[in-house]
C-alpha cells in the first residue's frame, strides 16, 4: 500500500516489487479512495498503520 495514496496524494515516487512466494492482494487506487471515503473506520485504521 502506498502511504502517499492513504495520505491523499495522487502520485507516489515509489514502486513495489514482491520477491517472495505467496499470495498477495492488490486494490486500485480509486477503489481504495472510494472505500476510505465511505468508511471512517477504514481510514482510521490505515492512518494508524501509516
Amino acid at each position: 500500500m502506498s502511504t502517499a495514496l492513504v495520505l491523499g496524494a495522487d502520485r507516489t515516487p515509489h514502486e513495489t516489487t514482491v520477491q517472495i512466494e505467496g499470495t498477495w492482494l492488490r486494490i486500485e487506487a480509486e477503489r481504495l479512495r472510494a472505500a476510505m471515503g465511505q468508511s471512517p473506520a477504514l481510514t482510521g485504521v490505515l492512518m494508524r498503520y501509516m
